[in-house]
């Protein structure tokens, strides 16, 4: 599947490594009915840079969690017993998201949280094009092209697996004016959703 760059946490931001999780295997691997388009124990292959890129202010949380968390453990289990409460209740995190622009200290936990099915579902996780350091950290395979990311699942699935194409429809973020342009416009201001007491858009 290719994921946009574009997800519900992230208008006028960036699509930090763990939001490119969050929107692939959260809401896009979710979007089904009766069960996920791949078997259980099979590959997802994502597509997307996945590069060690954060906003400071919008998601300064998001830092630390990949950096720190991350690098300790990948299961949400064990990530909800030993960080969460700590982040939840950081002073500096409170403040950035009471009085900046940030999201809560505690997002990218709940973020995460919400990949946890795929995670558990799949025998594996590829990402053509991504930053390989980076997707290691997330604990996947990086592939270099599609080519790459299919020879490398069939360690997984065997050889000459069944495929699925997951077709994405692009996201856009529209930017409405009024008649006479003076309105203000979904691309100015502050970033849409969950920011500042959890307004969710501009007014």
């Amino acid at each position: 599947m290719g994921v946009p760059y574009l997800g519900p946490y992230n208008p006028n931001s960036i699509l930090t490594p763990v939001l490119v999780v969050c929107l692939g295997l959260g809401y896009l691997f979710n979007l089904y009915r009766n069960k996920p388009v791949v078997r259980e124990g099979g590959v997802v292959i994502m597509s997307h840079p996945c590069r060690y890129e954060f906003h400071s202010v919008h998601h300064p949380s998001y830092i630390d969690f990949f950096d720190e968390v991350l690098a300790d453990t990948l299961d949400s289990h064990e990530i909800e017993k030993k960080y969460e409460k700590r982040f939840a209740e950081d002073p500096w995190y409170k403040q950035m998201y009471q009085q900046s622009f940030a999201y809560h200290g505690v997002h990218p936990f709940y973020a995460w949280y919400w990949a946890a099915h795929a995670l558990k579902y799949c025998g594996e996780v590829i990402v053509v094009g991504g930053e390989r350091s980076t997707v290691h950290r997330l604990g996947f395979k990086a592939a270099s092209t599609l080519e790459d990311a299919l020879e490398m699942a069939e360690q997984t699935v065997g050889r000459y697996p069944s495929i699925s194409h997951l077709r994405t429809p692009p996201l856009f973020l529209a930017r409405v004016e009024s008649a006479g342009g003076a309105g203000l416009g979904l691309g100015q201001g502050r970033p849409v959703g969950g920011c500042r007491g959890g307004g969710r858009q501009h007014v």
